[in-house]
C-alpha cells in the first residue's frame, strides 16, 4: 500500500513509517524521490548525505538540492544535476558553487530558453555573467 500511495504522490513518503525509509531495503524511498524529488525531505539526515540518493532526487526536482547536506550541495555533479534540472536550484547551491560561471551560465541560459528570463535581458546576459552571482 505504502508504494503504491508514493508511486502516485511521492510526498506520501512522509507517511510512511520512518523503519520504512531505508533508501537500499526497499524501493519505496525510490519510488517516492522519482515521482517528487522534494520527497527528500522526509528521508533520515543520513540519506541527505548519500550521493545517489540525493542525485535521484535532484532529478526529479532540483529544488531538492536545498534538502541535501551542505557536503553535496557542495558537489559539482550533484548541483549540475539540479540545476539542469531547475535553474532556480543555484539558489541553494554552496557559495563556492555560486560563484561558478560554467553552473551560472547553465542557469542563464536554461532560464532564458524557458522564458524566465525576458527577452530583453538576453543582451544582459554577458555582463551578468561576470559578475558574482548574487542573486541566488
Amino acid at each position: 500500500m505504502a508504494m503504491t500511495a508514493v508511486c502516485n504522490k511521492g510526498m506520501a513518503l512522509q507517511y510512511v513509517p520512518e523503519d520504512m525509509r531505508d533508501y537500499g531495503d526497499n524501493g519505496i524511498v525510490r519510488a517516492a524521490l522519482l515521482n517528487d524529488g522534494l520527497s527528500l525531505q522526509f528521508v533520515s539526515e543520513e540519506m541527505h548525505n548519500n550521493r545517489d540518493v540525493v542525485k535521484t532526487a535532484v532529478c526529479s526536482n532540483g529544488r531538492a538540492l536545498q534538502f541535501a547536506s551542505a557536503d553535496l550541495r557542495d558537489d559539482d555533479e550533484v548541483v549540475h544535476l539540479a540545476t539542469s534540472n531547475t535553474p532556480c536550484a543555484m539558489r541553494y547551491a554552496s557559495e563556492r558553487l555560486r560563484g561558478d560561471i560554467r553552473l551560472v551560465t547553465l542557469a542563464f541560459q536554461l532560464m532564458i530558453d524557458n522564458g524566465v528570463l525576458l527577452k530583453e535581458y538576453r543582451d544582459m546576459k554577458t555582463s551578468l555573467i561576470g559578475l558574482t552571482c548574487h542573486f541566488w
